[in-house]
């Protein structure tokens, strides 16, 4: 079928001769969500909030319908596959759009400022980050979420990481609240085959003298949540480029014509050692802390390392 600019009514033709079949209604511009396989995905408004449905022109039926949600809730189509909504009170709904079945139910961390979310499907697991507005008006000069030249990305001012499982089940439960981020630039085009989400921004604050420019990077191990990188960096970044090699299952970050390289195996975490007195410890602050850097396995320094070259830090 066509539909003209207005949306109002469907032309139906063959698709063997061109021959005109029929016109149909359709929904109101405003409704529409996305097109599947002839089929109109529609988020219409109801006394009782928010509905999502499928909405078929030929028949003039709807297939299958959920909700209600809040008339605020947000949402994000993968893939033409499924469609996730969230509302602010942090319900959590992913629904297949073939049948309408639910693929994940839960309550998450509530977003009172929830401005949208972003689905990925990374790993062979469903990813949502969550994207939150943030009042800077004590900070004026300061300009976020400057993509890097070369990278795709969308600022998150503040918002979290969340995983499921293919049947639904949250990826990390020793972390309920998901995974913070803020003020991060999402990289939109990830490695789907590897269990990583990476951002990867700068941004620029006027404010300060010394560092203006301040390129930032964080990648989060999407099996444990565990971020394996979280670093501020200050110098502009002109490129990056994020290269996945599934025969090495490894992903490369490459800035400033350098490169660091992330391994992925299915070893377990080292363990640390067991807990000694302040004295016996060596690398430890003198209030018996260990350094940041110390806390952290021997290759994944050697890979800030490489980075902290890479962009002159």
């Amino acid at each position: 079928f066509f539909v003209g600019s207005d949306r109002a009514e469907a032309t139906v033709v063959d698709a063997r001769d061109g021959r005109l079949l029929a016109k149909k209604s359709v929904p109101s511009p405003g409704e529409w969500v996305a097109a599947v396989e002839g089929k109109i995905l529609r988020w219409r408004a109801d006394r009782a909030g928010r509905q999502i449905e499928l909405f078929d022109p030929w028949s003039q039926s709807v297939i299958w319908s959920k909700g209600p949600f809040a008339s605020n809730a947000k949402w994000h189509v993968l893939d033409r596959e499924c469609i996730g909504v969230m509302e602010p009170k942090g319900r959590f709904v992913l629904i297949s759009l073939r049948d309408g079945q639910t693929r994940v139910e839960a309550q998450l961390e509530p977003e009172p400022t929830l401005s949208e979310i972003v689905l990925f499907q990374l790993g062979g697991s469903h990813i949502l980050v969550t994207n939150g507005q943030v009042h800077s008006a004590g900070q004026p000069n300061v300009v976020f979420g400057r993509q890097i030249l070369g990278a795709s990305s969308k600022t998150i001012q503040k918002g979290r990481v969340h995983g499921f499982g293919r049947s639904g089940e949250r990826l990390w439960p020793d972390k309920p609240q998901g995974v913070s981020v803020a003020n991060q630039q999402l990289l939109l085009e990830q490695p789907g085959w590897l269990p990583i989400l990476t951002f990867a921004g700068q941004r620029y604050d006027q404010n300060n003298r010394e560092m203006r420019w301040i390129t930032s990077v964080v990648m989060i191990d999407l099996r444990n949540g565990r971020k394996l990188i979280e670093k501020e960096y200050q110098a502009k970044v002109p490129q990056f480029r994020l290269e996945g090699h599934p025969e090495d299952r490894a992903v490369e970050c490459a800035m400033f014509g350098e490169s660091i390289r992330l391994t992925f195996t299915d070893k377990p975490l080292a363990v640390e050692e067991p807990s000694k007195t302040p004295l016996e410890r060596p690398g430890k602050d003198a209030d018996g802390r260990r350094d940041e850097d110390d806390k952290k396995p021997k290759t994944l320094n050697a890979i800030l390392d490489a980075m902290r070259k890479a962009v002159g830090g």
